[in-house]
């Protein structure tokens, strides 16, 4: 079955291959497809659907008898159907308390208006209460603005001082959610801005990297704006876009193209929306910019950046101002750039370091404060779910941290030995390599802040590439995984056909890979330079090693 399966094709992989190197070996299937043993939510049939014994977890199943189906009375306080493995018991009885907590919270809620019904439409706790504290936010900011401009109305020196006074004691807040994904945070997002048009803001700013990425949260601004008894047409239009012209509009800003605005609240589910403006007592406005449309950033009085963590830091850093800000971003693990948001942003939220992109334009200081919100609680998946585990294991989700080393003090580095790493045998899904695996992609992870699955793939089968380990002295009597001090990854380029070169030079093309020969070779329009062989490195070492030095 693994060598039947391993060698389907992924588009991704002609992203590996070179000239030189045209063979890619499919390491990442193999890996792939013994992991699917260790999924308690596998089942393998086949073509008559008959359940093949290949995992443990199939020889286990039972038939169902009539009657099973239903939850029998039998007096247990939780109510589960009796004959549950314990794990699938607990999981039932965790989810049921879910339940009742959430129902309770709606309850404690249902007449307060705008949160009662706009928690109503959060399916989990987490949810609820980040949406909650999203409305004490945007309440107490709302109250302060009503105050600061009765203080203003009763200045009798007309010019303004006690108002800015009281208005830069209010502290203007960051709250930064963060996830996992399948845990509802652009929903959430999506319902704060439904109450802030409940209380009155005028200006409401979505950012994100792309209009697709805030698809969800608009998705659930027209749904928070129903549950608050607005109708769509009568007191809101929304506005949509064409997915594509969308992109493009907003990708060739910087480039000072512009684009024709499409205000048509028609068009199904194939098209974006970008903007709802609200008309019922006065206008608001809704409206999506890019993060490096900073211009009307200068009248908003809330601005919401949903996966902030993938835009570069020092552009969100430039989109604070004098107004609250709403911020999420993907955290599996070390998948995307969320590590990003948590290493740098939210620290020097912390050091407060971003007052001063607070300042009032009009001379006052406005300080700021974070909160930081996370979700735990899945939402597409279920808690516990035996799929959501097994892909969190096969991606190396957890290798984020690198492990403590088991010895105290570092061996001379002339005892250490850098070895090439066997790849066929690292990804084999064995124990052992399973382990060296975690820890080398450990590495990796927590001394680069951008890292995706992709990388996994590119280091499993790019024919090109090589992994080097520098190990202490390795006791073969022992059964342990050795340390991993550094590791090294080794990308051969070069060594092109004059041919190649001439083809892609005159068609302007730039074939995958070999990126070093081929870039200098289109700049200096040199056919002799990508003949050439040489080799890239990234190179990542323990943080233990960093404090103390291999003698």
């Amino acid at each position: 079955l693994v060598h039947g399966l391993s060698p389907a094709v992924f588009c991704c992989r002609c992203r590996f291959k070179t000239e030189r190197f045209s063979q890619v070996k499919p390491r990442f299937n193999e890996r792939f497809i013994l992991s699917l043993a260790r999924c308690r939510n596998c089942l393998m049939v086949d073509d008559e659907l008959n359940v093949l014994p290949l995992t443990s977890f199939s020889q286990t199943l039972r038939s169902l008898k009539p009657g099973m189906q239903s939850e029998e009375a039998e007096g247990a306080s939780a109510g589960l159907p009796p004959g549950l493995p314990p794990d699938a018991a607990d999981a039932l009885a965790e989810k049921k308390k879910r339940t009742e907590e959430l129902e309770a919270l709606k309850r404690d809620f249902q007449e307060t208006p705008p949160a009662g019904p706009l928690v109503n439409l959060c399916l989990s706790v987490d949810q609820a209460k980040a949406v909650l504290a999203f409305v004490d936010c945007l309440a107490a900011q709302a109250s302060g603005k009503k105050d600061a401009a009765n203080c203003a109305a009763a200045d009798t020196r007309g010019n303004g001082l006690s108002a800015l006074t009281h208005l830069g004691q209010v502290a203007h807040q960051t709250f930064a959610l963060t996830a996992a994904r399948g845990r509802g945070k652009s929903a959430a997002l999506g319902l704060a801005v439904a109450a802030a048009v409940a209380y009155d803001y005028t200006n409401i700013f979505v950012s994100a990297p792309s209009p697709e990425n805030v698809k969800t949260l608009f998705e659930f601004v027209v749904k928070g704006l129903t549950a608050l008894g607005l109708k769509e047409h009568l007191d809101f239009s929304v506005s949509r876009e064409d997915p594509g012209l969308a992109a493009a509009a907003h990708a060739s800003h910087s480039s000072g193209v512009s684009s024709s605005e499409n205000n048509s609240s028609r068009g199904g589910a194939s098209r974006l929306i970008t903007g709802v403006e609200v008309h019922r007592s006065h206008k608001q406005k809704v409206t999506f910019v890019s993060p490096h449309e900073r211009e009307g950033l200068g009248h908003a009085d809330l601005l919401v950046i949903d996966e902030a963590a993938s835009i570069p830091l020092p552009i969100v850093k430039s989109l604070f101002g004098p107004y609250v800000v709403l911020l999420s971003s993907t955290i599996h693990g070390y998948e995307g750039t969320g590590r990003a948001l948590s290493l740098k942003l939210i620290q020097d939220l912390k050091q407060n370091k971003l007052s001063s992109l607070s300042n009032n334009p009009k001379g006052g200081f406005l300080a700021r404060t974070l909160k930081q919100l996370t979700l735990t609680t899945p939402i597409r998946y279920s808690v516990g779910d035996g799929v959501e585990a097994w892909l969190h294991d096969l991606l190396c989700l957890d290798a984020t941290d690198p492990p403590k080393l088991s010895d105290a003090a570092l061996p001379p580095a002339s005892k250490c030995d850098l070895y090439l790493v066997d790849r066929d045998a690292l990804f084999s899904f064995h124990e052992a390599s399973e382990a060296f695996l975690h820890n080398l992609l450990s590495l990796f992870v927590s001394s680069h802040y951008k890292n995706s699955p992709n990388d996994l793939m590119l280091m499993a089968d790019a024919p090109a590439h090589l992994l080097f380990a520098l190990l202490p002295p390795v006791d073969e009597r022992t059964a342990t995984v050795p340390d991993i001090y550094c590791a090294v990854q080794v990308s051969i380029e070069g060594h092109l056909s004059k041919q190649a070169i001439q083809q892609a030079l005159g068609r302007g093309l730039r074939p995958s890979g070999d990126l070093i020969p081929w870039t200098l070779a289109q700049q200096f329009a040199d056919e002799d330079f990508g003949a050439l062989t040489g080799v890239s490195t990234a190179y990542r070492g323990h943080s233990a090693c960093s404090t103390a030095s291999l003698s």
